[in-house]
Formats: C-alpha cells, sequence, structure tokens
C-alpha cells in the first residue's frame, strides 16, 4: 500500500510539473523599459530589395526577400557572414515564402509555408530546398502566421472575413476555428478587430495571440482553450470605426505588428503609432503570461527575430535611402 502511495504521489508531482501554470487575466500599466542601442550589420540603399522576414536558426540567420533574385539569404551569426542563399532561377515555384513561428525542441530544419500554401523546408546545413506534401483542406485558409505542431497546423485569417483569432487543422479532425476573449469582442463587431499574430510553443502546450488594432494579448492552449488575457494600458484601446465600412485602419493605432518566441519567453513587437513610424517597443513574456520586461528600441522596425539563448535581436527598419537597415540588439 505505502509503494502504491509513493507511486501516486509521483506521478502527480510529475504531471504538474508538465502543467503550464497560467495566470490571471491582468493589466500592465506602469511599466519599466529596458533601453537599447542598436548596431547596423548592412543596409540596402534602393528598392530592388526588399526583406519580409527572418528567422534564427542553428547559429545562422535566414532572411526572405520578396523583390530580389535571391529568395533568401543565410548569414553567420557570430560575423553576419554569408553562409549560402537561394535564387528565384532555382526556386521558381517559391512565391511570397512565409516563414513558420512555432517554437521548436531541436535547431531542425527551417519551415516556410509559400504563397501557394506549399510546406516547404530550409535546410542549413546541406543547403537545401525541399518540397513537402502537406494534406489540407480545399483551400487551407491563408493566413499571415502559419504555426505547425505535431498534431495540427494554426493559422490566423489573413483576409478577417468573420469574428475569429485563429484556426487549426489537422487531417483527422478537421478544421476548428477559434473566437478572440469576450472583451475583444464586446468592442465592436467587425471582424478585422481580430487581425494578429501568433505563435506556438508545443512542450509548454501554448498558443499567443498579440492582436494589431487593440492592446491585448491573449494565451491559449493548444486545443483553443482561451487560459489569459493580458491589457497594455489601464484602457482598452478603440479602433477608429466608420459607420458605413467599419474599422479604418489608417486612422487606427497599431499595437502588436510582430511576434518571436522562444523555448524560455514570448516577444511581442508593439508600435503604437498610426503609420509605423515611431520607435518599436518589445513586451517579453513566460509562456505563461508572466510579464518579464519591456525592452525599448531606438528604431521603428518592422520584423524581428531572436536567438534561442535569448541574447540577441536581429530586426529590419526602414533608412533614410529609401532601402532598409538590418541591425542587431544585444541583451
Amino acid at each position: 500500500m505505502k509503494h502504491q502511495h509513493l507511486i501516486i504521489i509521483i506521478i502527480f508531482i510529475f504531471s504538474s510539473c508538465k502543467k503550464n501554470d497560467y495566470i490571471k487575466d491582468y493589466l500592465i500599466t506602469n511599466r519599466e523599459n529596458v533601453y537599447l542601442t542598436s548596431s547596423i550589420l548592412f543596409s540596402t540603399n534602393n528598392n530592388s530589395s526588399y526583406f519580409s522576414d527572418l528567422k534564427i536558426m542553428q547559429k545562422k540567420c535566414i532572411i526572405s526577400d520578396s523583390k530580389s533574385d535571391t529568395i533568401f539569404r543565410i548569414f553567420n551569426n557570430n560575423d553576419f557572414s554569408t553562409h549560402c542563399f537561394f535564387t528565384k532561377s532555382d526556386n521558381r515555384y517559391i512565391i511570397n515564402p512565409s516563414f513558420t513561428t512555432e517554437v521548436k525542441n531541436k535547431n531542425n530544419d527551417v519551415l516556410f509555408i509559400d504563397g501557394n500554401c506549399r510546406l516547404n523546408s530550409i535546410s542549413v546545413k546541406n543547403k537545401k530546398i525541399t518540397n513537402h506534401k502537406m494534406t489540407k483542406p480545399t483551400p487551407l485558409p491563408y493566413a499571415i502566421d502559419y504555426n505547425i505542431s505535431s498534431k495540427y497546423i494554426y493559422g490566423n485569417q489573413k483576409d478577417s472575413h468573420s469574428m475569429y483569432s485563429f484556426y487549426f487543422y489537422s487531417p483527422d479532425s478537421g478544421l476548428y476555428w477559434i473566437r478572440p476573449a469576450d472583451k475583444i469582442k464586446k468592442i465592436c463587431n467587425d471582424p478585422l478587430i481580430c487581425s494578429n499574430n501568433l505563435c506556438i510553443n508545443e512542450p509548454k502546450n501554448t498558443l499567443v495571440v498579440a492582436y494589431r488594432y487593440v492592446n491585448f494579448i491573449s494565451l491559449y492552449n493548444l486545443d483553443g482553450e482561451l487560459k489569459t488575457t493580458i491589457q497594455i494600458g489601464e484602457d482598452i484601446a478603440k479602433p477608429y470605426i466608420h459607420k458605413d465600412l467599419g474599422i479604418k485602419p489608417e486612422k487606427t493605432k497599431k499595437y502588436f505588428i510582430d511576434i518571436y518566441g522562444t523555448s524560455q519567453y514570448i516577444y511581442c513587437l508593439f508600435s503604437g503609432s498610426y503609420d509605423f513610424s515611431t520607435n518599436s517597443t518589445v513586451f517579453i513574456f513566460k509562456w505563461n503570461g508572466i510579464h518579464v520586461k519591456t525592452l525599448q528600441l531606438d528604431h521603428p522596425i518592422s520584423k524581428f527575430a531572436i536567438d534561442d539563448k535569448n541574447s540577441f535581436m536581429i530586426g529590419i527598419t526602414s533608412n533614410h535611402s529609401g532601402g532598409q537597415d538590418v541591425i542587431r540588439y544585444d541583451f
């Protein structure tokens, strides 16, 4: 009998350690920012290139280019020297690639989904792109961010036509749509209010949604159950709503505009401006929703990536020459 009780206690402790203990809803009001200064890694001086996305994996930084013949540039993180690159002429089927944003246990190949909703991977080690057959509905709803777990494909709406924050899909269970928190739905009934960026961490059983037109972040488990909603500031942001046309993005402040996850933290990129012109802020959270710190940057950045040791950030910003700077922040 004693042995049975001991086994039960051990199982209980083990299951408790694996559980992600989410905290209750809360507000972030008075915050002390950590100010960071960037260094420029390299620049473009014209509009022949447009860096649209980036990812840090396997001691490499991978940057996608949506304008030039070079689709991907891969750099070494230690000195940002060129490791390799991939061109459109060698990969003609790739259009508008978007990196998936899930957190991985291991430094596996980098996954991306192209404009035709096909799953591909980049082998940094072998310098090779592989197209994968992906079972999907016809068509898989287009998303801003795709995340892939061992069980589901997750995505958010690229064109918001209904009041859902994200979906998850598997061939066995089909397609499920998940609604936002009630406090977000109450702001207005325009589906554009659900616009967001999302990121999952499968080991933590957590999905994070950071909203663009309202000052909220929500945490769900990977089965779509809402756990925590965090508000930035004392007042709920109200988008500009035209009586006939709904939310007008050009007259509405942009709040969270990108997201990036590491095994330990989730990073949410915050604009707080109407035209993305103010210097960016990054809110850092643990995967159970606890706010860790807030970083104040010296540039407005559009995309960013963090190494998994949480020691540095790579960002993309516009420059005065009509091009872009790729910049680095050390924590």
